[in-house]
């Protein structure tokens, strides 16, 4: 196809293009600038699945987005099949591609290993060179020097050296008949020719030959529209085990979706930390490992609101909204240290049990709602997508609304039953610890 064509096509689009430059005198790049969000009616993914439906009718063509500022060229998902035996490996990466195209919102698939051009590859037979007495590394000198060539000299002339590189004739370099004919000296002192001891076949040269940890791999890679990443590797990971992969080779999903896993890895385990280490600072700030205890229980019910938020919001549970549920450990027990904290206070000036959680209840509701307020409103700008690149901060407002407005709410109600509840218990084990 003409560039023309391609080029009106991004012309048409809510942005600025501009070329800069190919790979090949078969590849163009366009670099594609959008115009700021609010000056658009259409998302980023909804002009490139616009522009892929113009792309689709253009034959001959093969395609691919990628983001500015993406530091890996690796793409959403990256299936990796790892094996020596290329050719298989290729197969089973065309099979996986072709169950991967009914998959509804995997777009752009492609195999990494592009078709290169032919070349000769001489398979040499074992067992006859060892009858003649030839080693393989010397009957792979032997090929080297007929084909690549050997400096077996040098000239000189004038105070200068050249080079004298001793190899067959272009012609016959390229020729698979004249190849097989290539004579071998034998220690005998006779001569056999190529055929006779080894094969030379004609098949597909590989443009690029890709390794991961020094193994060998052809992957399938694809992009995502309309579907989330847990989704569609659910979907691959079912496709794969469909496939029955042998033995000797190995399947391993990549890409972003293996970042992300390994984000979330380290994101639970941040998590869990920040729950310590936040109990651990109350414990010593109220020098009690009960009344940390009644705070915490917001920090479960603010993962409620959160998961709310998103169904309501439609947003997956991405990596910005897994930050958002961290951010949330530090955020929601300020809702209750405020009010344990005056209960505290009511009943060491010697206020009933009940009397003191009514009036803290009371006296504190004002500053709870004020603290949760503020900072749920100076969320509301992000999660609306509201300015320049608010999209990848979404879901992290969107968790943090979520999160603090049921963990508000229900603070006011929990945890002044959780602090009468364990205040009971405590006097009644004070009392049974006096009996004794």
């Amino acid at each position: 196809p003409e560039a023309t064509d391609v080029l009106a096509i991004f012309g048409s689009s809510e942005g600025i293009f501009a070329i800069f430059g190919g790979t090949g005198s078969e590849a163009i790049n366009f670099r594609v600038r959008l115009t700021p969000m609010e000056q658009r009616s259409r998302s980023q993914a909804e002009i490139e699945d616009a522009l892929r439906k113009r792309l689709d009718q253009i034959p001959g063509i093969t395609y691919k987005f990628i983001q500015s500022g993406m530091i890996s060229t690796e793409r959403a998902i990256e299936v990796k099949i790892f094996g020596h035996d290329l050719a298989h490996a290729k197969q089973i990466a065309k099979q996986l591609k072709e169950r991967m195209e009914k998959v509804h919102g995997l777009v752009d698939l492609d195999i990494n290993m592009k078709e290169g051009g032919r070349e000769l590859r001489i398979v040499p037979d074992v067992d006859r060179l060892n009858d003649l007495k030839i080693s393989p590394f010397l009957f792979a000198d032997m090929v080297s020097t007929a084909i690549q060539g050997k400096v077996t000299a040098r000239y000189h002339e004038a105070g200068d050296e050249y080079d004298i590189l001793v190899q067959l004739d272009k012609p016959f370099r390229q020729n698979k008949d004249a190849l097989r004919h290539l004579l071998i000296p034998t220690f005998s002192g006779k001569v056999v020719p190529l055929e006779q001891v080894a094969q030379v076949v004609e098949d597909d040269a590989p443009s690029t030959i890709y390794r991961e940890n020094q193994e060998r791999y052809v992957s399938v890679g694809c992009d995502l529209s309309g579907i989330d990443l847990s989704s569609a590797v659910r979907k691959i990971k079912s496709i794969i085990t469909e496939l029955n992969v042998p033995s000797d080779f190995q399947v391993v999903i990549g890409g972003s979706a293996e970042d992300q896993q390994e984000s979330f890895f380290y994101l639970t385990i941040a998590f869990f930390a920040a729950i310590i280490l936040v109990y651990m600072i109350m414990a010593s700030q109220f020098e009690s490992l009960v009344d940390p205890f009644i705070i915490m229980f917001t920090v479960p019910l603010s993962v409620i609101g959160v998961l709310w938020a998103l169904f309501i919001t439609g947003t997956t549970l991405s990596v910005m909204a897994l930050v958002g549920i961290v951010m949330l450990v530090g955020i929601v027990v300020n809702n209750g240290i405020v009010l344990v904290d005056y209960i505290n206070q009511l009943r060491r000036k010697g206020k009933d049990l009940y009397e003191a959680v009514e009036e803290g209840g009371r006296v504190r509701l004002r500053p709870v709602l004020m603290t949760a307020l503020t900072t749920i409103l100076g969320m509301v700008p992000l999660a609306l997508e509201i300015g320049s690149g608010s999209e990848n901060w979404a879901p992290l407002a969107r968790a943090v609304i979520g999160g603090l407005t049921t963990s508000t709410i229900l603070t006011l109600i929990i945890v002044p039953i959780m602090y009468v509840i364990l205040e009971k218990i405590g006097d009644r084990l004070r009392a049974w610890w006096e009996r004794i």
